[in-house]
């Protein structure tokens, strides 16, 4: 009916072509201090399968891997291809992850 249709309008869809993923911080330090961090690495190596099988660009940052180790082997597997960035800063939008992005600009005030 009605709100069927209204449904179908005001849920946007994915374009696989303009659509991208962002893998964050999914480092081996973290892994005891996550709760359910099995599900996180599952669900990642999912959505990465995914973006590939889609031809979906995708971006992944370690957190300072020096002390933090580097991303847990189980996704890493999943980033062949993947821009990967090293960062010292808490937001994953750091300046050369943005210079990746369409319209960064906007996210630097």
């Amino acid at each position: 009916g009605v709100a069927r249709q209204a449904s179908k309008l005001l849920t946007p869809r994915l374009v696989a072509k303009r659509t991208g993923v962002m893998c964050c911080d999914i480092q081996e330090r973290f892994v005891p201090l996550i709760k359910n961090m099995d599900s996180v690495v599952l669900c990642s190596k999912w959505v990465l399968s995914a973006a590939r099988e889609l031809k979906m660009p995708v971006i992944a940052t370690e957190q300072y891997p020096k002390a933090l180790g580097s991303t847990v082997k189980e996704v890493k597997a999943e980033l062949e291809g993947a821009h990967m960035f090293e960062k010292t800063q808490f937001s994953m939008l750091t300046e050369t992850v943005g210079e990746l992005l369409p319209d960064y600009e906007s996210f630097f005030p």
